[in-house]
């Protein structure tokens, strides 16, 4: 269930990107320039992310039940520093 949280995250997202930064709507609420970006960086963060959160799944079968909040509570931080 928590992987398809992920995947049904990016479907949304992109269902408020695409028309926004096509069409100008909402007071072009994403500029030329933001869409001029390079996108690689933030592709390479979201994979990041994605591999953290199926990382912690993975973990919660030895985990016991109060470590298992702890756990993604823990991951901010952690990348952070890194």
């Amino acid at each position: 269930l928590n992987i398809f949280g992920n995947f049904a995250y990016v479907v949304v997202t992109f269902m408020y990107i695409i028309p926004v930064a096509r069409y100008g709507l909402f007071n072009n609420a994403i500029s030329p320039e933001q869409t001029a970006l390079p996108k690689k960086p933030f592709a390479v963060i979201g994979m990041l992310d994605c591999m953290a959160t199926s990382f912690q799944i993975f973990a919660s079968v030895y985990l016991p039940g109060p470590l298992l909040v702890l756990l993604p509570q823990a991951a901010i931080p952690i990348s952070m520093i890194l």
